[in-house]
């Protein structure tokens, strides 16, 4: 990994960055134990993160994406 990926300014994740943290995983470059060392991502944010994208792609992995899911709906 050329460029090691880093939160924005506002100290949050893009989903562009967790994109290239999953796609160094899968391609051997990185380990999911690296990432943690390196960038303070538990195992487990990291498995929802992979579980996102798989789902999703790119929109999963963007903080308003919970947005986009189909809201259940309460009937009384």
């Amino acid at each position: 990994m050329a460029e090691k990926p880093m939160m924005d300014g506002s100290g949050r994740w893009t989903a562009r960055r967790k994109a290239a943290l999953i796609e160094a995983v899968v391609s051997g470059q990185m380990t999911v134990e690296e990432i943690g060392r390196r960038y303070a991502v538990s195992a487990e944010e990291f498995d929802a993160w992979s579980r996102d994208y798989v789902v999703r792609g790119l929109v999963g992995l963007q903080a308003k994406g919970f947005l986009a899911r189909p809201q259940r709906t309460r009937t009384k």
